[in-house]
């Protein structure tokens, strides 16, 4: 019955059958055939058919709670056999790039922490990753401050700040700068409007009494650096990213009467019932050492 709770749970986070079956890589028939031996286990209908998408019977609710909170259980069960027996972990940890960028370019990085371990990564964006701890996909993520409330089972913990800094190409400069004194920024290159990131910079410039004109909206940091880099525009950007091109002064940073910056914090995410691990703690130790120097690195350098 266990492996079918398990189908049952991925039938309920996928919504459904095609991508549940895609999932745990099994056909859609057998897949079926499943959860129609569940019901007949348990002598109840677990959901409503006929109707897209499907719903979940009252009964259906509470197997899939169940469900859900038998796989964490199983997998924290494992985790502990396994640290005391000293063995390999696998974890499936996801960040988003900007701190992935981050752990890949430092030199003590996240994957020297164990090396007899697996960390496998995931890179997206902070909603993507809330929806993959919510699915079990994976084990912990590495987002932004959730502008929305999470749901009940998710637990979010503070790692750090990460400094974001307003940047536009040298060339423009002393023009962007006259900009801000003068509250009006254009060619604005933003984070697309969803997201946290998004709500925390318009927030932070409005109780600068800066407004914007956006030009371009992106989910990905790479592309918001790139577009600056070819004088399209001013754009916030994570200081770990930006910062050697400014030391080479190929990018300016500005504001007034100092540099801008604005504090966006990480925090991780995990299920509520789910059981951290030595792992996952050095993982998010490691983060927290390279956000606090990089923030102080920022305070301390005359830019």
């Amino acid at each position: 019955m266990e492996d079918r709770l398990r189908k049952f749970a991925v039938l309920v986070d996928t919504g459904n059958f095609t991508k549940a079956a895609q999932r745990l890589h099994t056909s859609q028939p057998a897949l079926s055939i499943a959860i129609n031996k569940l019901e007949q286990e348990l002598h109840v209908k677990l959901i409503v058919r006929g109707i897209r998408p499907f719903t979940l019977t009252k009964p259906g609710q509470v197997v899939y709670e169940t469900a859900k909170s038998l796989a964490v259980t199983t997998d924290n069960l494992r985790t502990k056999l396994a640290e005391l027996a000293h063995k390999q972990l696998s974890v499936a940890v996801g960040m988003i790039d900007s701190i992935a960028s981050m752990m890949f370019l430092a030199k003590d990085n996240i994957f020297d922490i164990e090396p007899e371990s697996n960390i496998s990564l995931v890179v997206n964006n902070s909603r993507y990753l809330l929806r993959a701890v919510e699915n079990d996909e994976l084990d912990t993520a590495f987002v932004t401050e959730q502008i929305n409330s999470v749901g009940r089972h998710i637990q979010l913990q503070f790692v750090a700040v990460e400094p974001l800094v307003l940047v536009v190409h040298s060339a423009q400069a002393a023009t962007a700068q006259a900009a801000w004194r003068s509250g009006q920024l254009k060619n604005f290159i933003s984070y697309d409007q969803p997201s946290n990131s998004y709500h925390l910079i318009k927030r932070s410039l409005d109780q600068s009494g800066v407004s914007v004109t956006p030009v371009f909206f992106s989910t990905s940091v790479d592309v918001m650096l790139s577009l600056v880099q070819l004088q399209k525009g001013i754009a916030v950007l994570p200081y770990t990213l930006v910062k050697d091109y400014v030391a080479s002064k190929e990018l300016s940073m500005i504001g007034k009467p100092h540099t801008t910056i604005i504090d966006r914090r990480i925090f991780t995410i995990m299920r509520r019932d789910k059981q951290s691990n030595y792992l996952l703690n050095s993982v998010s130790g490691r983060i927290a050492e390279q956000l606090n120097y990089y923030y102080r690195e920022l305070t301390t350098k005359k830019y």
